[in-house]
């Protein structure tokens, strides 16, 4: 882990750190506006997780595999650990690469299990675009109208949905009503679809789960992809990517609220301007990092005493709860001034225009709908294809994690918070604020807030 790094080429010095003061957030984390949460009713205690064995380093104990499981389960005890989170992550072809579940790095082969009771709604369909065999199920709070596919669940909207991808093979059937801790499939690699039909192809059947794990060429990451998505207000089973939640509200871990901010930089690249680079570095073993909030307030001295004035930016959180959110050109105009992994994902996932469904006028809302072009991916605004280019006003820079990497670290270039013109750029105090998906303030950092 680096030491802080606390730099500025305006200020006349980096200060001592000031005493935290209170987050002039103007929302609630867990609930971003205009958007409908179903986490808040997910006792994440009550699940249990998809494999089992290994080795979940401070995220929680290990269990079990349940009774119920397929085989001899005690055959399955490989480690394994947590090889991507989600948010953006690095790829070796893509710099910025949107990730919406967690990878964990099992051997193919190992039994795969329901977190909790559900319906089992989509088989060997991934909405990633590849082939690979999926299972996703469906869990309501609302025993009521489980498996009426008519109901709209718009008083309660207690239902969530997990994926299950690149599995090796699968053990349930469409509809079928499971409980926690039955076997749902095997975990696969990625590919594991193109090379069950190359298998099928070459045989004339299909491979059984040690044939189809034999297959696996050496470029193919063996893992599991579980992914967790909320259901919308109007249908209870909604599976579009801009609803996937970090999957961690819906597993029990031992939440330590680790995690810091590494570095903090302020430079002025104009009268009047700011520009603020923010590094975060979580744990490999805690993996629950949902954003960082900055804010901007005047540095007053008098005496001994420091007064701190917040300057408000037009980029801090819109209290209207409009859906896009974007880089503004108002009386303070500013980036935003925060990132939240699920908010970003819900604002800027696209339909997209290969899309079975039209979604043009949605996608036509976007503030940034002028660059789309006549065909664009669901990914458009969330992946760049170069290292350090912005979107919205914010650069991200992920750094590359894998299971042997002791942090996961990601980099965020704020570009503009504008400076009033009576006050000096010298007397800017910058705050920089780390929280997790439980809206838990995990490490704050500051520059030039004392005297």
């Amino acid at each position: 882990m680096s030491a802080l790094t606390i730099t500025t080429l305006t200020f006349a010095s980096a200060t001592a750190l000031a005493t935290p003061l209170e987050s002039s957030w103007s929302g609630d984390l867990d609930a971003p506006p205009d958007r409908p949460r179903n986490t808040w009713e997910m006792d994440a205690f009550d699940n249990i997780w998809p494999l089992c064995g290994g080795s979940y380093d401070t995220l929680g104990s290990l269990f079990e595999c349940p009774a119920i499981a397929v085989g001899d389960t005690s055959t399955y005890s490989d480690l394994w650990t947590v090889n991507d989170t989600f948010g953006p992550r690095e790829l070796s072809y893509q710099p910025v690469d949107w990730h919406r579940g967690i990878d964990f790095s099992a051997e193919c082969g190992e039994p795969v299990f329901a977190i909790a009771d559900g319906t089992v709604k989509r088989l060997k369909y991934d909405t990633s675009g590849t082939d690979d065999p999926s299972v996703a199920v469906r869990h309501c709070f609302d025993d009521i109208h489980p498996d009426d596919p008519n109901y709209t669940n718009d008083h309660d909207y207690g239902c969530y949905t997990t994926y299950y991808r690149h599995l090796a093979g699968v053990e349930v059937a469409m509809n079928e009503h499971v409980v926690q801790g039955q076997q749902i499939g095997w975990s696969g690699y990625s590919n594991v679809g193109d090379r069950i039909h190359e298998f099928a192809d070459v045989n004339g059947y299909d491979p059984s789960v040690a044939e189809a794990c034999a297959a696996r060429l050496s470029g193919d990451y063996r893992h599991l992809h579980f992914e967790v998505l909320e259901s919308s207000t109007i249908k209870y089973f909604w599976t579009y990517s801009g609803d996937a939640i970090h999957p961690l509200h819906a597993l029990p871990y031992n939440d330590t609220s680790a995690g810091e901010i590494t570095e903090l930089v302020v430079r002025s690249p104009a009268t009047g301007e700011l520009e603020v680079d923010v590094e975060i570095e979580f744990p490999h073993g805690e993996v629950d990092m949902a954003g960082v909030d900055v804010d901007l307030y005047e540095r007053s001295c008098w005496w001994w005493w420091t007064i701190l004035t917040p300057l408000d930016q037009d980029g801090d959180l819109d209290p209207s709860g409009d859906r896009y959110f974007s880089n503004t050109e108002g009386s303070n105009p500013s980036s935003p001034t925060w990132f939240d992994f699920e908010r970003w994902n819900w604002q800027w996932s696209h339909r997209g225009s290969s899309s079975p469904y039209d979604w043009a006028t949605e996608d036509a809302d976007c503030p940034h709908a002028g660059e789309h072009g006549s065909s664009y991916s669901s990914n458009y605004h969330l992946e760049r294809d170069t290292a350090g280019e912005s979107f919205n006003g914010v650069a991200v820079e992920p750094a590359h994690f894998n299971d042997d990497e002791p942090f996961w670290t990601v980099g965020f270039d704020f570009e503009r918070f504008s400076v009033p013109d009576d006050v000096s750029t010298h007397n800017a105090c910058v705050r920089a604020q780390l929280y997790d998906i439980h809206g838990t303030e995990v490490a704050t950092e500051e520059i030039n807030c004392s005297c």
